[in-house]
């Protein structure tokens, strides 16, 4: 182009011809992915647009470059989608909001105010930090604590598995059933073991939590309800079987960070409810109350802690 005038008509024009074309799209019936202020058609022209003049402002234009901008504004349009879907088919599932509406009679349901905005900031999306910044591990973190909650460098995120974990082991001591704590197995050891459960004998369980946003699962788990705490389930059956004696039972123990959790959870749950109702009918429903407000309350403890503490450590850019 021979000027700049003649350079940004042609770039108004494409704008608005896009424009013309997306605004002509066939209304759609709603689904899960459908947000208004998130579509990512209606995101990435005027993005295209502003890129494609600041290239002609401070570089020399490159097709090429041009392409990869595209690309990559694409490309991160569709995460943010993704990212959405993700967290709505986690938040959406049995239970998970089960901490929005405990009680705080004691100090397990009990937030602090800055833990409870953090944990409400998590599930809804809505950003934890307003400027970039780099966690102590050196990379740059997210606005909405992905990185954190994924982060090894944060040793709350240890403290987290351990107030899951004691959460468990505290509502099978009230129940009556014998149990310990990190026991040992054939090349490593396991979260819980309770040496009679029922009907199923000794049974040895590993708890784990999962992000659905990170970028191990944010695509699958866009599509795929329960995608992150199911894959997780499959690895630990997978390393802990060969691992423990043929009697015995192998159980994971998988929560989604959302609140979700995966389907032996979810069994192992029913499980207690039901030896719970055998032996006390009377409080059987109401301790089933308690019992999984406990587990949503501590995951959601703990995430709040891993925030709170990568939000403390980190450093601006």
């Amino acid at each position: 182009y021979s000027s700049r005038a003649q350079f940004s008509d042609y770039l108004d024009n494409f704008l608005f011809d896009s424009w013309k074309i997306v605004s002509s799209f066939p209304q759609h019936t709603p689904s899960i992915s459908d947000d208004p202020q998130s579509s990512s058609i209606h995101k990435i022209i005027p993005a295209i647009y502003d890129n494609m003049i600041d290239f002609y402002k401070n570089q020399k234009f490159n097709s090429i470059k041009l392409q990869k901008c595209i690309t990559d504004l694409s490309e991160s349009s569709y995460v943010q989608e993704s990212n959405l879907n993700a967290r709505t088919r986690s938040t959406t599932g049995p239970l998970s909001g089960c901490w929005l509406r405990s009680y705080p009679g004691s100090k397990s349901f009990t937030f602090l105010d800055h833990e409870f905005q953090l944990a409400l900031q998590l599930r809804y999306g809505i950003k934890i930090s307003r400027s970039d910044i780099r966690c102590t591990c050196g990379k740059t973190s997210d606005h909405y604590g992905t990185h954190f909650l994924t982060c090894r460098s944060l040793s709350n995120k240890f403290n987290r598995h351990k107030m899951l974990l004691g959460a468990m082991r505290s509502l099978v001591q009230q129940i009556g059933l014998p149990s310990k704590l990190e026991v040992p197995v054939k090349g490593g050891r396991a979260d819980l073991v309770i040496y009679e459960l029922d009907s199923f004998g000794r049974v040895y369980f590993d708890v784990s939590i999962v992000h659905p946003m990170c970028d191990t699962y944010y695509r699958s788990a866009s599509t795929k309800t329960g995608y992150s705490a199911g894959t997780r389930e499959a690895q630990k059956v997978k390393k802990y079987t060969p691992k423990i004696e043929e009697s015995a039972s192998f159980v994971p123990l998988i929560a989604e960070s959302f609140g979700r959790l995966g389907k032996e959870f979810y069994k192992f749950i029913s499980l207690l409810n039901s030896i719970t109702l055998a032996r006390d009918p009377d409080n059987a429903r109401e301790f089933s109350l308690y019992m999984v407000q406990r587990i949503s309350c501590a995951l959601q403890k703990g995430n709040s802690l891993i925030l709170q503490e990568g939000l403390s450590r980190a450093l601006p850019l």
